[in-house]
């Protein structure tokens, strides 16, 4: 069952706040991100340069999208069961940004050394990318001590594949009219939520940003291929768990792009900055599938019992780091 082309999700360009208890993980950190005069001029002189700065050539500013996806987590397709995910603390993602409206203007990932924290009302820590070039790293679990569990509904099947990410995220920019070097301030809480729920608006984001984010979500076989799709594993049923570590023969290079849509702007000077980042244009988010850690990257375990004989296939997705399991049918033999 295709799930994209149906989706109704509300189109609005600003968001009411929502009650989201059942989808926002309980902060781990509450500290508010503190401005003062002082350390807004220095920080902008090192942001963007000393020479930008004497000469009034800087634009400062902020925004706000109404979410951001970090992954997604499968159902099992084809089986009665949930599958429970974990993720492992040598995750991560690497974004860069683009403004569909100009996409001349240059968007650098760069997080001031006191900026690399764990963000207001998340567990996600920031730092800055070391592989991708313009990028910021998000770190989902970055404690040792920290589990991040998410589970699928049962049945396994494709509306209640679970979408995870940020909701409302805060960025800064700054720089000039051609060049804005950003990173996060905070965000309004984190989510998991069904297919079905991006469907049927719950998070009441834009139409784009959902559609952006279900067409990452493959299920048709034939569209599971090399380089970005890996076939992992083959199991006919019966508990299952299979763990994914960091790979360094992996592609560098691959990318996928999802939207989100600006809600609030404040600050800028110059009106193209303003209009490109106007309240109701789209974002581009761009995810590398680079690896920035060793380690353990994301566990998913399953009963997997079948509703029908056969067997589940897992796909390996290199560019959100997350497994598919696909219902393989009852003709195909293991291995």
């Amino acid at each position: 069952m295709s799930i994209h082309p149906e989706a109704k999700i509300k189109d609005k360009s600003t968001v009411a706040h929502l009650d989201l208890s059942k989808h926002i993980r309980q902060a781990i950190s509450r500290r508010r991100f503190i401005r003062t005069a002082a350390f807004g001029t220095l920080g902008t002189a090192l942001a963007i340069g000393a020479e930008d700065v004497l000469a009034g050539n800087k634009e400062s500013g902020e925004v706000v999208l109404d979410a951001l996806m970090i992954t997604y987590f499968s159902a099992p397709l084809g089986t009665t069961s949930s599958a429970f995910w974990t993720i492992e603390t040598s995750y991560t993602t690497s974004l860069r940004l683009g403004a569909v409206e100009r996409p001349d203007l240059l968007f650098k990932g760069m997080v001031p050394e006191d900026e690399e924290r764990i963000l207001s009302n998340t567990t996600i820590k920031q730092t800055q990318s070391t592989q991708v070039k313009n990028a910021v790293t998000l770190l989902p679990r970055p404690l040792q001590n920290e589990s991040f569990t998410s589970g699928t509904p049962a049945p396994g099947i494709p509306e209640h594949t679970v979408f995870y990410g940020m909701l409302k995220p805060r960025l800064q920019l700054v720089g000039t009219p051609n060049k804005l070097k950003f990173w996060f301030l905070e965000a309004e809480g984190e989510f998991t939520i069904t297919a079905s729920g991006v469907q049927t608006g719950a998070l009441e984001i834009n139409t784009d940003t959902a559609l952006s984010w279900l067409r990452q979500y493959v299920i048709d076989p034939a569209a599971l291929i090399a380089p970005r799709f890996v076939r992992a594993a083959t199991a006919s049923g019966g508990e299952f768990s299979i763990t994914k570590s960091a790979d360094d023969t992996s592609p560098d290079s691959l990318t996928a792009v999802t939207t989100a849509r600006i809600i609030e702007q404040t600050g800028f000077k110059s009106d193209e900055v303003k209009q490109a980042l106007a309240v109701g244009r789209n974002l581009q988010i761009t995810y590398s599938s680079v690896e920035e850690l060793p380690g353990k990257l994301l566990t998913v375990r399953s009963p997997l019992e079948r509703s029908s004989p056969g067997v589940n296939e897992f796909y390996w997705d290199r560019v959100f780091k997350t497994f598919l399991i696909i219902d393989a049918g009852p003709h195909r033999s293991l291995g």
